[in-house]
């Protein structure tokens, strides 16, 4: 048991070494990504972090409904609300 233990606190500590070396890099990326957003280009770093479920869900509602309302007015968006947090789900 001792060496399982201590597997895993190995493992562990390895874990939060990278993330404590990569926070830096982590931060100016989304310093960059805030001004960026103005132009609407913004990069996303390819790190473990993916967006939860619910982040998606929600991202795509808010895109399918802004596309929807631009074609169908409120109609348009509510369609395009659903279809794109369905997309999203998926």
């Amino acid at each position: 048991m001792m060496l399982v233990a201590n597997r895993e606190f190995v493992d562990q500590d390895n874990e939060y070494q990278v993330k404590f070396m990569k926070w830096p890099l982590e931060q100016l990326q989304k310093g960059s990504n805030v001004m960026a957003g103005i132009a609407g280009a913004t990069a996303v770093g390819g790190g473990a972090d993916q967006p939860s479920t619910g982040q998606s869900v929600l991202g795509g509602a808010l895109g399918g409904a802004s596309i929807g309302a631009s074609v169908g007015g409120a109609p348009g968006a509510v369609v395009g609300g659903f279809l794109g947090g369905v997309g999203g789900l998926f």
